[in-house]
């Protein structure tokens, strides 16, 4: 047990990273679920239910401060549980909270919002939308879907008259930063100057945007938007099962569309032939893969990447043979990054100097000039989240929606891909940086991804037969 006020330890590579975007008022995380009921959802239930999980999870009653030249995490002295009813539109709220900052030094670095929904009809079930928002040097994926878990099963549980024991989740060590070796190093020195001199110094946005077919905004104003779209739950079994057949994993199918949606992007753009563009992205990777088995259940930050720099070419699409070939590549460059390379173990540990890009854009983003990118887009995949995150807890509130959502306006890509199946659901959104990405641009780009994902679960290819 940690006492109030308490130093606790200092913070990991990644957790630094997330820190300073904070400190920005950016990477702010939030997770909505849209909660059904027969009886009225009361918003003190609620607010119990987040009281109990903030007591019982240690790495939400943490700030983080300076202390001799490093940032460490901190126990808040006076901890409060930041809970309000909302009775505004649910995707303002998201918007809303996307862009609040948090005060990193004195906390708390998460915050709930419950907007009930006006029922149709006196026969309509009782619902509300529930946003929990998490700061992401606190926070991850998996702690997101636990912390969203652990509610949902202590407010049903005292709903029914249950007692649900949460057990106390402390404040684990940034275990990502203990997995790299000393052969390492190398490989640590030249990615760092390397992307120094490539990415900040030379002018690698030209080769981002495409030589101008895509436009770089010049704006003083940086947003977070998001946009969605949940295909059905037949879409989704054909969509396995196409992968299934061609022995893919989903993710891998999932980004090959998306590096030929941006590929096809670019081609409507232009008045002249493109057949072939060089597309960077990457894959955000849980580092417990790698952790001991007392390790594999911590909540926190413990998040690497995994890189693709791949030339797609317009003939990856032109039938079903080359569509697949396309993903089987993806699916061996993730196989040998995560069991051969070990890409994300090898350059966790320059996620510290990566926040000297963060810096560098908010300063370009608040002269209203053009940021700095290193990559095209980021992708954050959470499978299928059948025992992760179940829509019912056995009792009488239940989960029907999610939208997964996290803000990245000084980070180096244009836009993060977001996708899980919920529910036997596939769900997709994209969040966008509106000085990074044109409205137009990111909507097109989604349009023919989402399209490309629903030809695949009805033709078994990205592009519909003619």
């Amino acid at each position: 047990m940690v006492d109030k006020g308490e130093y606790i330890r200092p913070l990991g590579n990644m957790e630094i990273l997330m820190a300073i975007g904070g400190m920005y008022g950016s990477w702010n995380t939030t997770q909505t679920l849209w909660l059904q009921s027969k009886h009225p959802i009361i918003p003190a239930d609620v607010q119990n239910a987040l009281q109990e999980v903030m007591d019982k999870t240690l790495i939400l009653q943490v700030c983080v401060v300076w202390r001799r030249m490093r940032l460490w995490f901190k126990q808040i002295k006076e901890l409060r549980l930041d809970f309000k009813v909302d009775d505004s539109d649910v995707m303002s709220i998201i918007h809303q909270q996307l862009h609040q900052p948090y005060n990193m030094k004195k906390g708390p670095l998460w915050r709930a919002r419950l907007v009930p929904i006006q029922k149709q009809s006196s026969s309509d079930p009782h619902r509300s939308a529930l946003t929990i928002s998490v700061h992401h040097c606190i926070t991850d994926g998996y702690t997101n879907m636990k912390i969203c878990r652990n509610i949902l099963e202590v407010l049903n549980a005292s709903l029914t008259g249950r007692i649900q024991e949460l057990l106390e989740s402390p404040v684990f060590p940034a275990a990502t930063d203990t997995l790299m070796t000393i052969g390492d190093w190398g490989f640590r020195i030249k990615n760092v100057l390397k992307h120094f001199y490539e990415k900040i110094i030379k002018d690698f946005s030209r080769e981002i945007y495409f030589d101008g077919a895509l436009s770089q905004p010049c704006t003083k104003i940086a947003h977070t938007k998001f946009l969605r779209e949940n295909f059905t739950v037949e879409e989704t079994r054909k969509l396995l099962q196409h992968c299934k057949e061609n022995g893919v994993k989903l993710n891998s199918c999932i980004l090959a569309t998306a590096n030929l949606a941006l590929l096809e992007t670019v081609q409507q753009r232009v008045n002249y032939r493109v057949d072939e563009t060089r597309i960077i992205s990457c894959t955000s990777i849980d580092m417990r893969r790698y952790f001991s088995m007392e390790m594999k259940q911590a909540t926190g930050c413990h998040i690497s990447f995994d890189e693709n720099d791949m030339l797609i070419t317009t003939k990856s699409s032109n039938n079903m043979e080359n569509f697949w070939s396309l993903v089987n590549t993806f699916q061996k460059n993730l196989d040998e990054n995560l069991n051969d390379n070990l890409f994300s173990i090898r350059i966790a540990r320059t996620f510290r100097y990566a926040s000297i890009l963060l810096s560098v854009n908010y300063e370009l983003t608040r002269r209203g000039w053009k940021n700095k990118i290193c990559n095209h887009f980021f992708c954050t995949n959470m499978g299928n989240l059948r025992s992760t995150l179940p829509p019912k807890y056995n009792g009488p509130i239940e989960v029907t929606d999610l939208l997964r959502s996290g803000s990245g306006e000084f980070s180096g890509n244009l836009f993060t891909l977001v996708y899980h199946t919920f529910d036997e659901r596939f769900m997709v959104s994209m969040d966008y940086f509106t000085n990074k990405l044109t409205e137009e641009d990111a909507s097109k780009f989604f349009s023919l991804w989402t399209q490309h994902i629903r030809n695949i679960a009805h033709y078994g290819t990205a592009q519909e037969p003619t």
